[in-house]
């Protein structure tokens, strides 16, 4: 007899949940960061959801609302057993049932565009993920300063003008010093020119954000990032909108892994994409 979706269970995940949403997402091939679990569950303690069947999970799903204007999908996987049974769609309706009048944004593998598509989803551009082993030396920039809390003001209002909604929950974690993440920035004359983090994950390293006002800035933040991690992979999801950013990817001897594309369901935000060199991360913008 075939499995009635109604009959799983639907809630909101808990913190505990989280960590197996993050081993999934590994078993997917999507290389979560090791430490990402805290930093996402602080953007919106509400905002993951799970299906279980028997009490065993059976799918899973992300809908953090940044704001009342903007919210963004991911972590949605169904476990092998349970696709094709319309168990999926079920999570996917009942967490939308909470979006209200957001817009919401995902990124989508191309297999994956003309379902959602199909649900109201509008692309908007491609991201292409780069990686690579670059070797490059320190930068020498008296600008150049770690991204400590005491400049988590100014790097919160800097991520505000780069991504479509206020997240100083997630980013005050983000960038938290020590760990398996770190993060720098540019201050010239007491203002910020630019931010960016890079964090350990299942393979390698992955950069993100990269913000910035200018190529040579992105360069310098790009050269502090990965100047320390010799022989050892790095991937940054570039937009491919940005043109400065695709070359300066290619400068640092990163080459295309994987593409993605950044679809929303309402009107798409509108920023400075100039300023906009490697994406947070796919699964929560």
């Amino acid at each position: 007899m075939a499995f009635d979706p109604r009959q799983a269970e639907l809630a909101t995940a808990t913190r505990a949940d989280l960590d197996w949403m993050l081993d999934w997402a590994a078993a997917e091939g999507w290389n979560p960061g090791i430490d990402d679990a805290d930093p996402f569950f602080a953007a919106d303690p509400q905002g993951f959801f799970v299906a279980r069947v028997g009490g065993t999970p059976a799918a899973s799903m992300a809908l953090v609302h940044y704001s009342e204007a903007f919210g963004f999908i991911g972590l949605y996987i169904t476990a092998p057993d349970w696709r094709g049974c319309g168990l999926g769609r079920r999570l996917w309706d009942h967490a939308l049932a909470s979006h209200g009048a957001r817009t919401i944004g995902l990124d989508a593998l191309p297999d994956m565009v003309s379902r959602y598509a199909a649900a109201g989803f509008t692309p908007a551009h491609r991201t292409v993920t780069m990686a690579g082993f670059p070797y490059v030396e320190p930068p020498r920039d008296p600008r150049l300063t770690i991204a400590g809390r005491g400049l988590f003001p100014s790097l919160r209002d800097y991520d505000g003008r780069c991504f479509p909604a206020p997240r100083a929950p997630f980013l005050s974690r983000w960038l938290e010093p020590g760990g398996s993440r770190r993060a720098f920035a540019l201050v010239d004359a007491g203002r910020v020119c630019g931010f960016g983090a890079i964090r350990q994950c299942r393979d390698g390293f992955k950069i993100g954000p990269l913000f910035a006002d200018t190529t040579a800035d992105a360069e310098v933040l790009l050269r502090a990032l990965v100047s320390q991690l010799r022989g050892q992979e790095v991937f940054l999801k570039v937009p491919e909108h940005n043109v400065e950013a695709m070359r300066l990817a290619e400068d640092f001897d990163l080459s295309p892994l994987l593409e993605a594309t950044r679809m929303f369901h309402g009107p798409a935000p509108e920023g400075p994409s100039h300023r906009v060199f490697g994406l947070t991360t796919l699964d929560l913008g």
